[in-house]
């Protein structure tokens, strides 16, 4: 579990220097499209870090496979509701926004969390 434990730490710090990567990149753009890549990023890290955490700090290891399932269940179902208020509410918070470079952000951020698995495997 140890090496699970650092393996996810380095994806979570390795994605988070992205996510800075490309709201930089962004920033570049304008400061709008600089702040609307970072919250569309953060929609993405925000929800996924907090899934991450409460699946890996989960050390009972004689739970048994059906309290597991409820357990990744509930937090994959979480992680979603979280994802849809967070866009809900950067889209009536942020006023101008740069629509293009949050979602394009968030959608690096999803894609590169798919390549960092396969290369786990």
């Amino acid at each position: 579990m140890k090496g699970d434990s650092l393996s996810v730490s380095v994806l979570l710090g390795v994605q988070l220097l992205l996510l800075l990567a490309v709201s930089g990149a962004f920033l570049l753009d304008g400061i709008v499209s600089g702040y609307s890549a970072l919250a569309g990023g953060l929609i993405f890290y925000a929800p996924h870090a907090w899934f991450t955490l409460k699946i890996f700090s989960q050390r009972d290891d004689d739970e048994g496979s059906g309290r597991a399932f409820h357990l990744m269940w509930m937090a994959e179902v979480s992680k979603l509701g979280l994802t849809v208020v967070l866009f809900a509410a950067v889209f009536m918070a942020l006023d101008p926004l740069n629509a293009e470079a949050l979602l394009l952000t968030f959608a690096v951020m999803a894609i590169s969390n798919w390549l960092a698995l396969l290369a786990l495997r």
